[in-house]
């Protein structure tokens, strides 16, 4: 059965820098929303979501596993991942990486990426409108694992 590998956190946690290092080392494809948002700068927020679960779908169906990058804070968001990519494929499992990183530090580097070309802008206040929102992922939503990081991209826990 192959693995749809979920990143939960907030921006700037680390998420997408640990997406990559899972990619190199599982070889799968990463589908982000951010890069969904550049690649089609035009699109209609309400396309990006569809279009993401179905590209995961799309990597499952070709015997792949893959890893979902987006913030994914709470529960309803989650299940929606699992609903959405069983409407093409019921044959996967989720395996979930959270990101436990302060607010704070969260915040320091996504001000450091906002000063970088190319990059999507994000506005300082939606870091707290998110960390307020965020519920950490629990074994009771079905997930074969969660493993929990710290800012420093180290494993401080794995719960099954």
């Amino acid at each position: 059965m192959k693995t749809i590998h979920l990143m939960v956190g907030i921006q700037g946690s680390g998420k997408t820098t640990l997406a990559k290092k899972l990619s190199s080392a599982l070889v799968a494809k990463i589908v982000s929303t951010d890069e969904v948002r550049k690649t089609f700068p035009m699109i209609d927020e309400k396309f990006i979501w569809p279009k993401v679960y179905e590209m995961c779908a799309k990597e499952l169906i070709n015997g792949k596993d893959v890893i979902f990058d987006a913030t994914s804070i709470t529960p309803k968001v989650r299940k929606r991942l699992f609903e959405n990519v069983s409407l093409y494929t019921t044959d996967f499992e989720v395996g979930c990486y959270y990101l436990d990183v302060p607010i704070h530090i969260c915040k320091k580097r996504v001000e450091k990426r906002n000063k970088i070309a190319d990059e999507l802008y994000l506005p300082i206040e939606v870091i707290d409108s998110y960390n307020a929102k965020l519920i950490a992922p629990s074994v009771d939503e079905g997930y074969i694992f969660i493993k929990i990081y710290d800012e420093n991209l180290n494993l401080i826990k794995e719960l099954k």
